[in-house]
């Protein structure tokens, strides 16, 4: 077994399938001592993959992309914890909608997708591309005034892919239930911790589905591109072959996560491969065209973009910055 596997392992029995853990914190979320113990384990694995992954790079014939050529780049302000936080983004120094105006794909030939990180492994803030905002920065999740938090950490890196949409109007063939007005999210099973606002190149494994109040919310397994296991890892049943355990923790975690409330997941709970996972993602992005292109799609997102060639809601800066609040601009 590879240290990085042993790692992998070992970290995702620690996050997840270890019961008094989870509990202890739960007890102790706003001890500072706990997250700067999951900061510096993760600090530690990932140092330790990493060595790893220098050391065999010459055997990796992975395509090695860096989604930062993409010059996009974020803008912070409010304060993180409170409603009025706001992550922005740019390119060019420019606003931009992620949601509208970061493209789905980073090479479509070779199926590499952009994920947009919300929330970064080891973190409880729920955080989400705004739907109700010019723009849709990043920003808290509230539910009846307050802010969301999760008990438990996300175990993995989890995020959403651009110009796709779960349509609310559609009702999906293979779930029977209508689409939970998303775009479609993404959990990252990598080593490496990621950033919020960082866009990772990634390359789809599998996908399954959860059933929130009668709406389908999908959640596609990925990998980044620069991951140490990308080459052994293309498809869903490879993740099974060599990290045994990993599935079924991670539909475990999707399962309770919303204790006490327990989510159900669609399928019989068995997720899907890349092949179906492909043909999800290309009806999702079907779905935002039509909602991007026409003013005749009733929605309550705000469509705003700078780049969506065809799109009536595609504007100069100029026209939206007056709806930037004065502390984001800068």
């Amino acid at each position: 077994m590879l240290l990085s596997e042993f790692l992998y392992c070992t970290s995702s029995v620690l996050l997840t399938r270890g019961k008094a853990l989870p509990k202890c914190i739960i007890k102790m979320k706003t001890t500072p001592a706990v997250w700067n113990f999951f900061t510096f384990s993760n600090c530690i694995l990932s140092l330790m993959i990493n060595v790893e992954a220098d050391q065999s790079t010459c055997n990796n014939n992975n395509k090695k992309i860096n989604s930062s050529e993409m010059q996009f780049t974020t803008s912070e302000c409010g304060t993180f914890g409170n409603e009025n936080y706001s992550m922005y983004f740019k390119k060019c120094n420019s606003f931009v909608s992620p949601f509208h105006d970061i493209p789905l794909y980073n090479d479509e030939n070779e199926k590499l997708f952009n994920m947009i990180v919300e929330i970064p492994r080891g973190t409880n803030a729920k955080m989400e591309i705004s739907k109700s905002v010019i723009l849709n920065p990043i920003k808290h999740d509230v539910i009846n005034g307050k802010i969301r938090f999760i008990e438990v950490p996300y175990i993995h890196n989890y995020g959403a892919f651009p110009q796709t949409w779960e349509d609310p109007y559609h009702k999906d063939q293979h779930t029977n239930c209508i689409g939970d007005n998303d775009p479609i999210d993404v959990v990252e099973i990598g080593c490496k911790t990621a950033r919020q606002g960082e866009i990772v190149t990634v390359k789809v494994l599998g996908i399954f589905a959860l059933i929130d109040q009668g709406e389908t919310d999908w959640k596609v397994l990925a990998l980044n591109v620069n991951d140490p296991n990308a080459n052994q890892l293309n498809d869903v049943c490879d993740v099974q072959k060599r990290f045994p355990n990993l599935l079924e923790e991670l539909k475990e975690w999707f399962k309770t996560y919303k204790m006490p409330k327990i989510t159900t997941i669609g399928l019989n709970e068995e997720i899907k491969d890349r092949q179906f996972a492909h043909s999800i993602i290309n009806e999702t992005n079907c779905h935002w065209k039509r909602m991007i292109l026409s003013n005749c799609v009733t929605t309550t997102i705000c469509r705003e973009n700078l780049s969506v060639t065809g799109s009536p809601f595609k504007k100069p800066i100029e026209d939206i910055l007056c709806n930037i609040p004065e502390m984001c601009r800068s």
